[in-house]
Order: C-alpha cells, then structure tokens, then sequence
C-alpha cells in the first residue's frame, strides 16, 4: 500500500492483528467501498455528480495569470474564479488574495474571533482509518460520559460565558447510539443558545430525530472527494462507504437541520480538487427541499458563531473546513418530547424541562410551527444568539454588529451604535439624498432600510442599486423594503416587508433572503413572523411620532412582552430619540429604527454619537 505510516499495537490480539494486517495489504479482504450497507439509506440526488463532475473536469494547468487577474476583479467570485483562484498561476498573486479575503471577511463580518468549545462525549471507534489515531486497532482510554457527567461538563463550559457547544462520539452506534446523542443534544439546549453535532452519518430520520432534540446544525468530514484515494485510507467500518458519507449533509438538511458544515481534510489527495469539491458542495443542490443559500464565492465557510454575548452573528471559516448552512423546508414538530427512530435503542434519560435563569428560553413555537424556521435559535435573545443562518433564510447574514444579544450589557465591541437602523425617506432630506447615505453609513449605522414607498418598482430598482454599492463599501446590510421583485433581481441579500406582502410571499422566496424582516404592530404578528421565516423584526409604533398623528402609541410593556415571547431581534420603530433609547434596551430590544432625525439632522456623527452616550454603559465604550 501507499501508507508509510501504518503502526501495529503491541495490545492487539494475534486475530486482531492478523485482520489488520490482511486489510491492509489485501484490497480483496475489503468490502466495496461504494457499496451500501444494511440499514443505510440510499437517496436519489444529482447532487454527487455535479460535484464531482466539478472536481474531475477540473485542470488546474489550463488557468493563467490573466484567469487570476480576472478572478480578483471581479466583484463576486463565480466557479470559474475560483478555479483560477486555486490552479498554480495564482500563487504569485497570494498576497494579492489574502488583502482581498480579508476585504470580504471585514466587510461582511467585522473584525471578530469565531469560539466554540468541542465537548466529545464519546470516543469509541467502529472504523478502520489509517490516519487517524481513533481507529479501531489503536490502543488508546475509550471512555463514554454519563447523562450526569456530560450535564456537569456542560455546566462548567456554560459558566465560562461560551454559549456554543459542538457534541461529539467517535464512529461507533453501539457505543453511541442515536438515543444517547438526543438525550445530550436536549441537556445541551438547557445551556447553550446554539447546538452542534459532529457524529457519524445517520439516516434522514435520526437527523430529523436529533434535531427536535435540540441540534442546529451537523459537521461531517468527507475527508477526502477522490473516491480511489479514499478506499486506500478507510479500511473497514461504516467510514468505509464513500457515497453515505458524501449524502450525509443533505440527509441532515432533509432532516430538519438547519446548518450543515462541509469539509475535506486537505493534504489526502489533490488538494486543489478537495477544495473546489467542497465548495461545489455548498453551492449545489438538487432539490426544492434543500436550497442552497447564494454565496459570495462559492468556498464559502460560513460559521455560525454564537459563542460569547459580544460576538456579531457571522464570521468566516478557513477554507478547508467550510461551514455552510443551508435553508431548509422541513416542517417538524417543535422540540418537547421526540421519539426516536425505530432503530435506536432505550438509553440514559435526562430532564428536558426549563433552562435556568442564566439561559432563560423564548416560549416553544406553536406545534406545526416550521422547527427550520426559528431564527430565535440563531437570533439574538436568551437562547437564540444572532448565529446560526437559520431556517430557512439567514445562513450569510451580512451584519456585524446589527445584531447584538438582548439582555446584554453593550461592550467596547459591540456599541450602541450598530443597533440602530436608518430608516429612509427622501422627502425628509434637505440635503442631496445619496451623500446623505453616505454619511449616514460612516457615522455608525447598523444598516440602512431603504423605504421609499412613492417609488414605482422600477424607479425603486434604479434608486437602490446605488444605495447597495454604497452599502456594500461601508460594510453594513442594505435592506430593501417592499419589493421582493427588486431585490431578487438585483441580488439582494436582505428584504423587509410588511405582513401583509410577507404573507403572500412564497416559501421559495422567502428563503432567498439572508434577512428577513417584518413590520409587527402586536405580539401575534411577531409570532406570526417568527413562523413565515423572519430573521428580525420590528415592533412600533413605540412612542409617540408625527408620523402617525392621532395614532396612540403601543408602548414599551408591549415591546417587553415581544421580546420575552419571541426569539427573534427586535427593532422598536416610532419616536426613538436618545432620550428613549435606554428604556428600548432595557425592555430586551436589540436596537432602534430611527428615520426623520438621521434624515434631517445637521450633524449625522453628532446625531448617532447622542445614541451612543445615552446606552446603558457607555461609559464602558468610549475609546
């Protein structure tokens, strides 16, 4: 064999060793690795020969330093300049490409550090992998956690202020059955606002399984897509079957999950193929029940971070591990008491009942309620921290900071000013409107809602392709209000409508859009929001605003009960000036819309610093 490293335990058994020696050296003591086991599910997808049709017709010699030169000036980076991107005439352009990663991750993410902590909860192995130090013939501890060791470990992680935890077992279903996995994932959801599984592959009903348990999204190494050079490494074990394990993401989608991670460990073959597969993994699909989101570049490796009350929703991965979360359509049950596949065996059992204060949870969505499409889970409240791209809209949530968890205290990272939203209207501007914009996005807003309602569809299309360039340069989303036509073709990536228009948007559409938002005027149009897909919302009017003369305002109380009910970010709308702004926060809102004072406002700086130094701890803020 090809393997230089293979290394026998003096601990083996003389049969033990002898089989491992036999697979090793004997191709023919090997079962097929393209060949199903019992009890594997099979599924009719195109989506495995599109990648690696992608991969083989893929000649990295044929690109030139002018397919490069063209790759980099492109705003957006298509399968073909990424290809370019990968092939050896780019590497003169390494530096090149790294100021312009790193243009792309600040302007979509800011400047933010991706935590989580691992927790493996199991280590016994089934599988025969010559690299890895887990497998079956190495003699190392093997240990599987309790129901009360594991609660007690995740204790400890949670009162280190981490609120993401990725759950992990080595590749054994006797030692780690999918029942025990479920009970963890429900201990999980008492301490954590987002749940990850790195597991081995199971069937599209364990994952739907595992996801009413409490799991958001699933990780799986294909380790490698050349499905010769993976037979020669992955001798024996359900590891063993390459086109299980290559389907295992879009089972998980099937299943409910509401993130999938992509990954190909590079360095096992062609590292150039490995990676172009992996991303032809994230931008194909082959179904209506999986879309998969538009990405900027098609390695996308968008992680969701939710890990500290500080942290802004999304962050960039490294391109050899490229997290993806796809929207899904899977309509489940809401999370109480799940039933496990018929397959999985009796198990430990764990209370499931209210998290303690320290996590406090939204209420449970209503039964038939999309369990996809609860964007709380990765939105900003207690227990839904602005970081899973969720359901089925948000997975490239372009923001940084316009999003930052309720009930937290702002930091010198995530200041008060990203937590307002401008809120337009060219009749109120004295001034030339797009400069204005301008202004507007450098002086501190968390995104810019166009609003123009005067405006026919085209009119409205020709005025918000400027303001999305400009948008775009500043580093904050563009949210187009009331055109979904628009916004779809001009690829836009954020849209707000009103709840009428939001009901009568299709699913389809709906999850085209990484935010999504609605205007809500009482706690059953949130609600009602939350079920359609909503990633945010906003609530108003708060105060008391010429806008709507004679209209008593809804009030705070009202914002407060929105907030507690709803796992979603609230925006209140009506009437916020500074002076209010504090009683916003404290009520559990995750910022302000505010539209006549940016608008009309001498000063746009002055106007956005006055935010800043009446939240709650600005003192704590200033540089």
């Amino acid at each position: 064999m090809e393997n230089r490293f293979l290394v026998d335990s003096e601990f083996l058994s003389p049969q033990a060793l002898a089989r491992k020696h036999q697979l090793e050296t004997d191709p023919s003591s090997r079962k097929s690795h393209m060949e199903y086991l019992p009890g594997m599910e099979q599924l009719h997808s195109d989506v495995r020969d599109k990648v690696i049709g992608q991969m083989e017709s893929y000649d990295p010699a044929r690109y030139t330093a002018r397919d490069v030169r063209a790759a980099l000036d492109h705003e957006t980076c298509s399968v073909e300049d990424f290809k370019a991107l990968l092939s050896p005439a780019a590497e003169p352009f390494l530096e090149e490409m790294a100021a312009r990663a790193r243009l792309e991750t600040s302007r979509h993410f800011g400047n933010t550090v991706y935590l989580f902590t691992p927790l493996y909860i199991a280590n016994y192995c089934e599988n025969y992998c010559v690299y890895c130090g887990f497998n079956c013939f190495n003699h190392i501890q093997r240990m599987k956690l309790d129901m009360a060791q594991i609660e007690h470990e995740m204790q400890v992680i949670a009162d280190s202020g981490m609120e993401e935890i990725l759950i992990l077992t080595g590749e054994s279903r006797a030692q780690s059955d999918v029942e025990y996995i479920g009970e963890a994932c429900k201990l999980a959801r008492k301490y954590f606002r987002m749940v990850g599984l790195e597991i081995y592959p199971v069937n599209t009903d364990e994952y739907r399984y595992l996801h009413q348990c409490g799991a958001d999204y699933v990780t799986v190494f294909q380790e490698t897509y050349d499905a010769d050079k993976y037979e020669t490494l992955h001798l024996m074990g359900h590891k063993r079957v390459w086109p299980y394990r290559f389907d295992a993401q879009e089972r998980a989608l099937r299943g409910g999950m509401r993130g999938v991670a992509f990954s190909a460990l590079l360095g096992l073959s062609d590292f150039r193929k490995d990676a172009l597969a992996s991303a032809a993994c994230t931008s194909t699909t082959s179904s209506a029940n999986t879309p998969t989101p538009r990405c900027p570049c098609p390695a996308p490796a968008c992680a969701p971070s939710s890990t500290t009350t500080r942290s802004p929703l999304w962050t960039w991965g490294s391109a050899s591990c490229a997290r993806c979360c796809a929207p899904t359509a899977s309509s489940s049950p809401s999370p109480g008491s799940p039933s496990p596949p018929g397959r999985a065996s009796a198990s430990a059992t764990a209370s499931f009942g209210s998290p303690p204060p320290r996590y406090p949870r939204a209420s449970p969505p209503a039964s038939g309620t999309t369990s996809a499409n609860i964007p709380g889970r990765r939105g900003t409240g207690p227990r839904g921290t602005s970081s899973s791209r969720s359901t089925t809209a948000a997975a490239l949530t372009r923001c940084t900071g316009i999003w930052s968890p309720r009930g937290s205290s702002p930091s010198s990272t995530t200041t008060s000013m990203s937590k307002l939203i401008c809120v337009t209207s060219r009749a109120l501007c004295p001034s030339p409107f797009l400069p204005r914009l301008e202004d507007i996005a450098r002086a501190g807003a968390g995104a810019i809602l166009l609003r123009e309602k005067d405006l026919s569809p085209k009119e409205y299309a020709s005025l918000a392709r400027p303001v999305l360039a400009l948008c775009r340069r500043a580093g904050i989303p563009c949210i187009l209000h009331g055109h979904p036509k628009a916004a779809l073709a001009l690829r836009a990536d954020a849209l707000h409508l009103p709840m009428p228009a939001l009901r009568g948007l299709d699913r389809e559409v709906r999850a085209r859009f990484s935010l999504l938002g609605a205007s809500c005027h009482s706690l059953e149009e949130a609600r009602e929001a939350q079920a359609l897909g909503c990633t945010y919302l906003t609530l108003g009017h708060i105060f008391p605003t010429g806008c709507k003369p004679g209209v008593p305002p809804r009030g705070v109380e009202l914002l407060r009960q929105v907030c507690q009910a709803v796992p979603l970010p609230v925006y209140a709308i009506g009437g916020i000036s500074p002076k209010q702004f504090p009683a916003v926060l404290q009520a559990g809102a995750a910022g302000a819309c505010v539209m006549s004072g940016p608008m009309t406002c001498p000063n746009v700086r002055a106007y956005f610093q006055s935010f800043q130094d009446r939240a709650p701890g600005a003192e704590r803020s200033q540089p």
